[in-house]
């Protein structure tokens, strides 16, 4: 992806305009906008309905991921996966990879630069990894990880904003009206 920054001010806007219990961002100007995991389909062309994550890593699982990863601490990090794609790596090696480096670095990245272990199970079998319900699971941990935020900021703690953040920025369509009047209000002289 050629984007390498995010407008953390819209991000941080948005953020504060959303409701953890119907999925809405509820706007000063009267507008609303739910966010569905069918959103999220449609923005990143993940899968959706089908299964749900595995709740269970075996052991077969994590000791596959530290072998092919050849992690230096408990969990790879964003920068080893990233130095493991190669022109070299191919075949199933190369699903697992990919898709636990997309996961960690774009869509369910947390305040953490490594992998989860929550998506162990679901890349240990290359083959089922398209059988998941990827877009609930990406809005999901995007939900999960405003509601942290919130909750943060609601404590005067601090804790970085985890998620597919991007996901909110490019699925509201009907954020038009909003943007424009955010976008407006911050840049008076430009017009979005």
């Amino acid at each position: 992806m050629a984007c390498n920054s995010l407008p953390k001010q819209i991000i941080f806007w948005l953020v504060n305009h959303f409701d953890i219990p119907t999925r809405t961002f509820f706007f000063p100007n009267g507008h609303s906008f739910t966010l569905s995991s069918q959103h999220i389909h449609h923005v990143l062309g993940t899968p959706i309905g089908g299964q749900p994550l595995p709740k269970i890593c075996s052991e077969d699982a994590k000791n596959l991921v530290q072998q092919e990863t050849n992690c230096q601490g408990n969990h790879p990090t964003i920068n080893e996966l990233k130095a493991l794609i190669t022109p070299d790596l191919a075949g199933h090696k190369f699903m697992r990879i990919f898709i636990f480096f997309a996961l960690t670095s774009l869509l369910c990245p947390t305040s953490s630069d490594c992998a989860s272990p929550e998506f162990y199970e679901a890349i240990y079998e290359p083959e089922k990894i398209i059988s998941y319900d990827w877009s609930t699971i990406i809005t999901d941990k995007l939900v999960s990880s405003i509601s942290k935020f919130q909750q943060a900021r609601k404590q005067c703690t601090t804790v970085s904003l985890g998620g597919c953040t991007i996901a909110i920025l490019v699925c509201c369509k009907n954020l038009y009206m909003c943007f424009h009047f955010f976008c407006f209000s911050l840049f008076p002289s430009q017009s979005p």
